[in-house]
């Protein structure tokens, strides 16, 4: 059996291995495809990941959670693909209205991902781990993510798409504007993600908070206050569009910080203590994120040639779908189905940091 590579020798290969795999996946597809099914379809790849992680903690579903890699990972792979494809053509149904890649689809499907880190991370899988059949936990809370997300979409105003040819008849007229949703919602898990580098201080020292649903509903209070409020601050005072923050502040965050937690698993900080190692980490996901961002964007015109070189928003849409739909995925389905196999054996896949995606069974 080959040795493992140590960290951060590790995350340096695997993540560079994956941004390269996720450039070659981008370039065959024009920019309707790429924004529509393909990004669409992957991310519905992403909470049933989420779930194998955390919830899970990979040791469901048997008997392919027990396989040794990669063909574990191949059987884990397969159940994705299939669960991706289903749950796209279930959601194009209800979410989308049977018209296709529309926004309401797009905005469904990454709602949906939003809440399942919510109650997979967030609540540590609370209250279906009160399901004695694991697996059968799991699956409920996947039920559950979706069910929540269509009550979410009610309450949205998607007038801003008036005119167009799919808007008549989809528009459920909610309070809440659809962009802020949404931006809102990736804020949030953002802030998520900037808590696990701090491994949930200050909550940690305050051990009766640390049980479900308590530590969910305190948890869940912070990073409303903290995600919504940088949210408003940027797109009221600063005055950034719903999609330029999107792109320029919790995306590229969330990119770094699967970087710098999950590809290298804390090891670019293992020198430093406390708080300082905790700041020097959510620093280092922002520089990660953002260069990784600006790398990508320097590239869009060779990877996707017909974005429309004039439209700023079409150019934050194909980022997004760059990173959220393909890269993403690509990162979290290689550290969770294939537990970085070669470049790691199973025996030495521990965390020497809270991992964006696995946090769930931390709670």
């Amino acid at each position: 059996m080959m040795a493992s590579l140590p960290q951060p020798k590790l995350g340096a290969i695997a993540s560079a291995a994956m941004t390269g795999l996720a450039l070659l996946a981008i370039v065959p597809w024009p920019y309707a495809t790429l924004g529509g099914i393909v990004a669409n379809v992957t991310m519905c790849a992403i909470p049933f990941m989420v779930v194998v992680a955390g919830f899970w903690k990979g040791q469901e579903p048997q008997p392919i959670a027990g396989w040794n890699q990669p063909r574990r990972g191949l059987g884990l792979l397969g159940i994705a693909v299939v669960f991706a494809w289903v749950v796209y053509a279930v959601l194009s149904v209800t979410f989308g209205g049977s018209r296709g890649d529309t926004p309401f689809l797009a905005f469904g499907i990454i709602l949906s991902i939003v809440v399942t880190f919510w109650l997979d991370v967030v609540f540590g899988g609370w209250p279906f781990t009160l399901i004695p059949n694991r697996l059968l936990g799991g699956v409920s809370l996947i039920v559950a993510a979706y069910l929540i997300t269509a009550l979410l979409l009610r309450t949205l105003d998607f007038s801003f798409f008036a005119g167009q040819t799919f808007y008549a008849g989809m528009d459920p007229a909610g309070p809440i504007p659809a962009w802020d949703m949404l931006v809102g919602g990736v804020s949030s898990l953002a802030t998520i993600f900037l808590f696990l580098h701090f491994e949930l201080w200050p909550l940690t020292r305050f051990p009766r908070l640390l049980r479900q649903p308590v530590l969910g509903l305190v948890w869940g209070l912070l990073i409303l206050g903290i995600g919504i409020g940088g949210y408003l601050f940027g797109t009221r005072v600063l005055g950034l569009t719903p999609d330029t923050f999107l792109v320029t502040v919790p995306v590229p965050f969330m990119f770094g910080t699967v970087v710098v937690l999950t590809m290298f698993k804390g090891s670019l900080t293992n020198r430093l203590q406390g708080r300082v190692r905790s700041l020097v980490s959510a620093a280092l996901a922002g520089v990660i994120g953002t260069g990784l961002a600006q790398f990508y964007l320097l590239l869009q015109p060779i990877l996707t040639p017909d974005v429309p070189a004039a439209s700023a928003l079409d150019h934050h849409l194909w980022l997004a779908s760059a990173l959220l739909a393909v890269t993403f995925p690509l990162m979290a389905g290689y550290h969770d189905l294939f537990q970085l196999w070669p470049l790691a054996t199973r025996e030495d896949h521990s965390t020497e940091a809270p991992d964006p995606v696995s946090a769930g069974e931390r709670n």
